[in-house]
């Protein structure tokens, strides 16, 4: 495990990236704000490049993008559905096979998830 990770926020929305950054740094940690479509491979490629060129890589991918409806099944309609899994789910599918991870922790990667450290 990384001894003392630059947590990195990766979220649709620039104010929500820049609060979780907050809570973050107010706890002590280190945390960088970045944002992106995360249904969109070109869009998740220019944003882990981004987070190659200023942080050096990827220690330790996380994925907990989420979308909620904010409503019942029965008065969700379809494509608010679709749209949900596909940011729930696509997100996670594109972010974990997106990284360059580094050299050490090839060996690590598992269904998508890396584990280890520098």
């Amino acid at each position: 495990m990384v001894a003392d990770p630059t947590r990195l926020i990766a979220a649709q929305d620039p104010s929500f990236a820049e609060k979780c950054v907050d809570e973050v740094h107010s706890a002590g940690g280190r945390a960088e704000p970045f944002t992106c479509d995360v249904t969109d491979e070109p869009r998740v490629r220019e944003t882990v490049d981004a987070v190659v060129r200023r942080l050096g890589g990827v220690d330790v991918l996380l994925n907990g993008v989420a979308l909620r409806i904010g409503k019942g099944v029965l008065d969700t309609s379809l494509d608010e559905w679709r749209r949900q899994l596909d940011v729930i789910l696509t997100g996670a599918f594109l972010f974990a096979k997106t990284p360059p991870l580094r050299p050490e922790q090839e060996r690590d990667q598992q269904d998508g998830q890396a584990a280890g450290g520098r």
